[in-house]
């Protein structure tokens, strides 16, 4: 076995260990309240969520075009984004488009300010653009920020292209099965022929 196998297998093992020994020691846990108070408890697994688990990302946005991205410029374009925090009472909630100096804003507000967000509620922002097509690959970005009690800055962001069939999302999937077949390749028996 080589030695980076080795230690891939080993290092994958140590969360399995650690979440062993936590839930066989569950009971002395429940007995600390000093050591592992509520508070402490809350801001680790709090702050574990923001670096570790993109899906339980406090802020959420989704960004899509609302008609067809058109084959060559001059025409208009809406764009939708979807904001929804996960947390009540974080305080403002701010929010800007990026658009590329070739790209048009039409209307909309390139700008802007939740005051109160409330979690799971979906608040929907939407630009028209001009010159945002197919011809050449333009891409767009919303942001959106908010700052926690602590003074924690909490951010995501969402990109939209004008030619998804050029970004790693469509291209990936492909590169993963040639990436495979190139592995079993080196893995077959090289044929003899005789």
């Amino acid at each position: 076995m080589s030695g980076k196998l080795k230690l891939l297998i080993g290092l994958s093992f140590v969360p399995f260990v650690l979440g062993v020994v936590l839930w066989l020691d569950r009971d002395s846990v429940s007995r600390a309240p000093s050591l592992h108070s509520e508070n402490l408890l809350d801001k680790v697994r709090f702050q574990s969520t923001i670096h570790m688990e993109k899906h339980l990302a406090p802020i959420k946005i989704t960004l899509n075009t609302v008609d067809e991205i058109p084959e060559g410029p001059d025409q208009e374009v809406l764009l939708k984004a979807r904001i929804v925090s996960t947390f009540t009472g974080m305080g403002p909630l701010h929010y800007e488009w990026t658009l590329p100096s070739e790209v048009d804003l039409l209307r909309g507000s390139l700008v802007g300010v939740i005051a109160n967000p409330t979690a799971g509620q979906p608040y929907d922002f939407e630009i028209t653009v001009k010159n945002f097509d197919r011809q050449y690959r333009r891409q767009i970005l919303i942001k959106a920020h908010v700052t926690d009690r602590e003074g924690v800055n909490l951010y995501s962001r969402a990109l939209i292209t004008s030619r998804p069939e050029d970004s790693m999302e469509h291209l990936a999937p492909a590169m993963m099965v040639q990436a495979q077949e190139a592995k079993m390749k080196e893995r077959l028996p090289a044929s003899t022929s005789e």
